[in-house]
Parts: structure tokens; C-alpha cells; sequence
């Protein structure tokens, strides 16, 4: 069976990249800071991604984002 796939664009990455962040400066992640600093290193990724243009069309992900 062909696994179902989900388009994701420009907007949705950078509200993901707003909802990381904000989980990344929540006060119940201050017993987790590896987690963190992944979360805001990946915040970093993200919007530099986006401020340089990528993706340039949605990309396709797996329908259940694994």
C-alpha cells in the first residue's frame, strides 16, 4: 500500500518554525536543555531556509510527518 503523503509550504514551515520556538522558551522545558537548544538550533535552520528561498515549491512529507 502506497503510504499517504501531506504537502507542506513556505507558511506552514515558518509557523512550525514559530511553534518550535515558542516551545523551545517555555518555562517547562527548562528541565530539558539539550532539548532546547535543538529546538532553537532547529528554529535557526529553519528560518534561514526560508529567508534564502528554500523550499522553493511545498515539499511532500509522509501524511503522518514521519
Amino acid at each position: 500500500m502506497a503510504k499517504a503523503t501531506k504537502s507542506i509550504t513556505r507558511d506552514e514551515i515558518g509557523h512550525l518554525a514559530d511553534r518550535l520556538h515558542a516551545r523551545a522558551e517555555s518555562r517547562l522545558m527548562s528541565g530539558t536543555p539539550e532539548l532546547q537548544s535543538d529546538l532553537r538550533v532547529a528554529v535557526i535552520v529553519l528560518r534561514a531556509a526560508l529567508a534564502i528561498g528554500f523550499p522553493v515549491q511545498p515539499i511532500e512529507i509522509a501524511g503522518n510527518g514521519q
